[in-house]
């Protein structure tokens, strides 16, 4: 325990320092005067290990919270997860395969024509990791989880929209054409005929997809001691 408090109270502080580093250190005014003195790469860095002591408070401090139940889980909800959470995967993987330009260093990008999971949807980690976050609250259904997947979906959330606002700052009409092709809910803008699925892109997003759900299938009671396998 890290502070002498209850650990849920704790899990709240940590939880709220996770979502609250991200509008108030990166998405603020701090920003620009971190920038001048250490340089981009000066705050990337410094930011990644603000954030990296963040969340593994976080998780330290969710391992240790009790178990306050919110709701009886129904059965057929715990098949959610194996359903829906390889999609995220995909999504969060894919980011990763195609110039980006809602990623960190990749402005640069908004002139292209989106790729990949960027048709499916312009913040392919961040809606990776509120699908997946959504999807592990909705299942576990107790106030500890509520802290720990609730901070994770809003910053996700928060994030999608904070980068489109960044973005349509610095390029107005380059972020407009690229917004006119794309969508942040998954598929909006391929079904409003926007954009279209191009399958062939998409096979490394899968397989990476594929290989992530893989390992978590195998490893997942080991590492967090809960079988993802409805039983």
């Amino acid at each position: 325990m890290l502070l002498p408090i209850d650990p849920l109270h704790e899990l709240a502080i940590a939880a709220s320092l996770w979502f609250l580093i991200h509008p108030l250190v990166a998405g603020s005014a701090l920003r620009g005067k971190l920038v001048a003195r250490l340089g981009e790469r000066g705050f990337q860095g410094f930011f990644a290990l603000l954030s990296l002591a963040s969340i593994s408070w976080l998780c330290a401090a969710y391992s240790r919270a009790p178990c306050a139940p919110l709701w009886q889980t129904p059965a057929f909800a715990y098949w959610l997860p194996i359903a829906i959470v390889p999609f995220a995967f995909v999504l969060a993987a894919g980011a990763f395969t195609v110039p980006n330009p809602t990623s960190a260093g990749q402005e640069a990008a908004l002139g292209r024509e989106p790729r990949g999971v960027l048709r499916i949807t312009r913040h392919p980690f961040l809606v990776g990791v509120a699908l997946w976050s959504a999807l592990h609250f909705a299942v576990n259904g107790n106030v500890a989880s509520a802290w720990f997947f609730g901070s994770f979906f809003s910053t996700a959330a928060r994030g999608t929209l904070d980068i489109d606002r960044k973005r349509a700052a610095q390029s107005p009409e380059a972020f407009a054409r690229y917004r006119a092709q794309t969508s942040i809910v998954p598929f909006v803008a391929i079904l409003g005929g926007r954009n279209r699925l191009v399958l062939r892109e998409l096979w490394l997003p899968l397989v990476l997809g594929a290989l992530l759900t893989a390992l978590l299938l195998a490893f997942h009671q080991t590492w967090f001691y809960v079988s993802p396998i409805p039983r």
